[in-house]
């Protein structure tokens, strides 16, 4: 996990800041590899040609290869403008590598001229810079199945927003709601009753624990017992080794005498994103990663689903500033509302934190004899709470991700705002 970063902390008065162009990165079993091949032992012993890790000041640097790995020409300054009035200006595909811009609603977005130096690297989409700025008032906004590095050879300023968001699940940010990472700590899906009625879905987990969706209160089996509340996931306090988004919520389910469109389907996890720069990086807009709310019951008996969690958020430079202006979030989302024939509403996406600071990502309401959906992780309250026990439940809500910042200088005022509150090798 992240105690690979003691390796660096040994080294860091031999190295000074900034990057060591010959080391590479090693493996999940502490290796470091040498540019010509050196490998030290398992252990962290030195082994016979073995060169020093890729470091920034004493953190070592994360995910991928920048020292051997960065482009060694055609680099340049990138400056992303506010482009209109409202919404998202630019679309980066981590698959496709491009940046796209967002067209009337019914368009598909085109290839924008402003087009990054971006490679894939490790599985992970790399934009690299000399500088990067997104101005103010300008929205980036990332998808796609690999994670999102940005690399500023000096600096980069985010005066704008840069988002990795899930929005419900058919938009999902970059590597969100891989079933694969997810399987081991996955929430539990709805069940329809015997008679009518169904239980909700639990809200899923990453550093924060998912809430339990709602049961139901009604003759389940035949046999006069009710359906209890569904598990949540499970939460870690360590953050992955790999570059990850959340993980979904599951999804609520349609009574047996409902007349919906079926089962609800949970919300997607937010994505993963890693921000370097080997000068300063600083935020005076936002960074998001939150999970997207859980959807309700539509037009059927049918009950909620669960919130998506939070996303993963690396934050690494020389020195890092977090202005008073600055918004750093990775919620997890609300759950979503039970209806009983009617229309509930939807849980909250984790970055509602945008409009409101003080409040958590809200858990939808209910309709007729369903059940509100729980709230998602926070600040503070990492765990999504339950979904409400009815006729049809409610989702839970998903547990906040996480926030890891890694600098030797860090300059924040006090009226910056994380959520949850950031971290480093272990996530208490």
């Amino acid at each position: 996990m992240f105690g690979h970063a003691l390796i660096a902390l040994a080294l860091a008065l031999a190295l000074g800041c900034g990057f060591d162009e010959s080391a590479q990165v090693g493996g999940d079993d502490g290796g470091v590899s040498s540019g010509d091949g050196g490998v030290t032992g398992g252990d962290g012993s030195p082994g016979p040609d073995a060169m020093p890790p890729c470091l920034f000041g004493s953190q070592q640097v994360r995910f991928i290869d920048v020292c051997s790995e960065q482009p060694t020409s055609g680099l340049a300054s990138l400056t992303i403008p506010n482009r209109v009035e409202s919404g998202i200006d630019y679309i980066f595909d981590t698959d496709d590598l491009v940046l796209l811009e967002p067209r009337e609603e019914d368009e598909d977005p085109v290839t924008s001229a402003l087009q990054p130096v971006a490679t894939e690297v490790n599985g992970v989409a790399v934009i690299w810079a000399v500088d990067v700025s997104i101005e103010a008032g300008a929205w980036v906004y990332a998808r796609g199945s690999r994670p999102l590095a940005i690399v500023a050879d000096n600096d980069l300023t985010i005066d704008g927003r840069l988002s990795v968001d899930s929005w419900q699940a058919s938009s999902l940010g970059p590597a969100g709601s891989q079933p694969a990472a997810c399987a081991l700590a996955a929430p539990t899906a709805g069940q329809a009753c015997f008679d009518e009625g169904a239980s909700a879905g639990g809200g899923a987990a990453f550093r924060g624990r998912g809430g339990a969706g709602g049961g139901n209160s009604n003759d389940c089996d035949g046999l006069g017992n009710p359906l209890l509340p569904t598990p949540g996931g499970t939460g870690s306090a360590l953050p992955p080794d790999t570059l990850r988004g959340g993980c979904a919520g599951a999804d609520g389910a349609e009574s047996t005498n409902g007349s919906g469109d079926g089962p609800t389907t949970g919300g997607g996890g937010g994505g993963a994103l890693y921000l370097l720069a080997k000068g300063t990086l600083l935020v005076n807009g936002a960074v998001t990663g939150s999970g997207a709310g859980g959807s309700a019951g539509d037009g059927g008996r049918t009950s909620g689903s669960g919130g998506g969690s939070g996303g993963y958020l690396v934050l690494q430079a020389g020195q890092i500033q977090l202005t008073a202006s600055a918004l750093v979030v990775a919620n997890g989302g609300g759950g979503g509302g039970g209806c009983d024939g009617g229309e509930a509403d939807d849980g909250a996406n984790g970055s509602f934190a945008l409009v409101d600071q003080d409040t958590a990502p809200a858990g939808g309401d209910k309709e007729g004899g369903g059940g509100v959906g729980g709230n998602g992780g926070y600040r503070g309250d990492i765990d999504g709470q339950a979904g409400d026990t009815a006729n049809r439940g409610g989702g839970g809500g998903g547990g906040a991700g996480f926030i890891v910042i890694l600098t030797d200088n860090l300059m924040r005022d006090a009226d910056a705002d994380v959520t949850p509150a950031e971290c480093g090798i272990l996530c208490n």
